[in-house]
């Protein structure tokens, strides 16, 4: 028993420890203020009314007319890709405990895309500690699975002390 122990004690040691804090929904439509909620990843957060969420077109439908080149197309307009910003929500509606609507409390400032070769999603926007935050492990990102994920946001209103990396690395867009 005490050589088992002992075992799982050094497994416990080895094991690398990552914590994850956000929740990401993929937005497969935009009327005003109400986003229409496609794929939804809510394991490590949760998209709560009153709580903050980042709005982010992941991709764009920027690439010209192309054949199958190394060089993948040419870039004609980045349209939205790239923007963001943060936004408070102000209802949910959901389906067997899954959002399948969020409402906003007011309109996004820039104009996103849905649509065939275009990614939008929402990422939560936790704020960690009251005021304070230590982390107590690596923070990451979910994989982007092209659709929901690569992103690492959250706030804290006083000291943030980082004990721990806090990394997106690989966790975002992989090569043409």
């Amino acid at each position: 028993m005490k050589r088992l122990l002992h075992i799982a004690l050094l497994l416990l040691t080895v094991s690398v420890v990552r914590a994850q804090v956000n929740a990401y929904a993929e937005v497969t439509g935009i009327a005003g203020a109400t986003l229409t909620i496609g794929s939804v990843n809510e394991t490590f957060d949760s998209f709560e009314v009153g709580e903050f969420v980042i709005i982010m077109q992941m991709q764009d439908n920027v690439l010209g007319t192309t054949t199958i080149s190394a060089a993948f197309g040419n870039v004609g307009d980045i349209l939205s890709a790239g923007l963001f910003e943060i936004e408070e929500i102000a209802s949910i509606v959901e389906a067997g405990g899954v959002p399948t609507s969020i409402t906003l409390q007011s309109p996004p400032d820039s104009t996103y895309n849905t649509g065939p070769n275009s990614s939008f999603q929402i990422i939560s926007f936790p704020t960690l500690g009251s005021p304070n935050f230590t982390t107590t492990a690596d923070i990451t990102a979910v994989d982007w699975n092209g659709t929901i994920g690569g992103v690492v946001a959250f706030e804290v209103t006083g000291t943030l002390t980082l004990q721990h990396d806090i990394s997106a690395d690989a966790a975002g867009f992989r090569g043409g």
